[in-house]
């Protein structure tokens, strides 16, 4: 955050509502949080719009905090990425269907539309057609996926 190219950036976008020295968590030992008895998975997937990137899993619920690796409704952050990181891409939500969530939450989605779905398959053919045409069309869920 030291980066005064940066820190002008966001300042001109976020005036005055940035700390000049901002603090910065430490690193978590290990990739597992216990939070009130439920265990949340920390799992890198390493691409999505950008990398490094993680999830988060919650077994006891069945669901997945996809963080930018999954997003509903909205057209998706291709600036940072190529075909190579696309293709990782699609490789890191292969890693959510892995894990068969019912509930996965889209750190970016369109207010009026549910945050969660059953499955986040959607995005690796939109990234796949992103990747063979140079276009995105807008990711939206299926309306048969059950949300919350």
């Amino acid at each position: 955050m030291s980066n005064p190219e940066i820190m002008s950036f966001w300042n001109a976008i976020f005036p005055g509502q940035i700390p000049e020295h901002p603090i910065l968590p430490d690193p978590l030992d290990g990739d597992v949080i216990d939070l009130e008895g439920n265990e949340l998975r920390i799992i890198d997937v390493g691409q999505a719009d950008t990398a490094p990137s993680t999830i988060v899993h919650v077994p006891s619920l069945d669901a997945v905090i996809s963080g930018d690796v999954a997003y509903n409704g909205t057209h998706q952050w291709l600036a940072e990425t190529d075909h190579e990181k696309r293709m990782r891409w699609i490789a890191s939500v292969e890693q959510i269907e892995e894990l068969n969530p019912k509930i996965v939450v889209a750190a970016t989605s369109v207010r009026k539309r549910a945050t969660t779905t059953r499955q986040p398959s959607w995005a690796a053919p939109r990234l796949t057609s992103a990747t063979s045409t140079g276009r995105l069309p807008r990711a939206t869920l299926p309306r048969s996926w059950s949300t919350r």
